[in-house]
């Protein structure tokens, strides 16, 4: 990155790190909804701690569909629940991929523009079961 460029590298920075910000409570909210639906209760001692214990130990996806499935069960009505598989499906298969991009992604920044660069490897079997790396 050049130097002439720092104005935008710090405002491309605080907007990446905002949607680290609100990612973490999006998160946490959802850990909270997971909670609730556990229908834990808190024990006398540092409930956040526990719950904080039980929901951190579980990778992300596998939290929404924990909270579908126990949606399902504890559903209110039809429509409630059709609001929450389709806010959860938003989540993961739109905001969770923007967001991985967001942090995952190489940046090139110049004064007219920001390329977002996103690299991918594979594998692929051309012929006989031989086994060939891609980017």
């Amino acid at each position: 990155m050049q130097n002439t460029n720092i104005k935008k590298e710090d405002e491309v920075a605080k907007a990446m790190g905002y949607v680290l910000i609100w990612w973490a409570y999006l998160e946490a909210n959802l850990d909270g909804l997971l909670v609730y639906l556990l229908d834990l209760k808190a024990p006398t001692f540092n409930a956040e701690v526990t719950f904080d214990t039980i929901t951190h130990n579980i990778d992300f996806r596998a939290k929404i569909q924990i909270i579908v499935g126990l949606g399902c069960l504890k559903s209110i009505n039809n429509d409630w629940f059709n609001i929450l598989k389709w806010s959860l499906d938003k989540i993961d298969n739109d905001l969770r991929v923007r967001r991985n991009r967001t942090v995952h992604d190489r940046l090139i920044i110049t004064s007219d523009k920001i390329l977002q660069i996103q690299t991918k490897t594979g594998f692929r079997k051309p012929k006989s079961y031989q086994l060939v790396v891609s980017t």
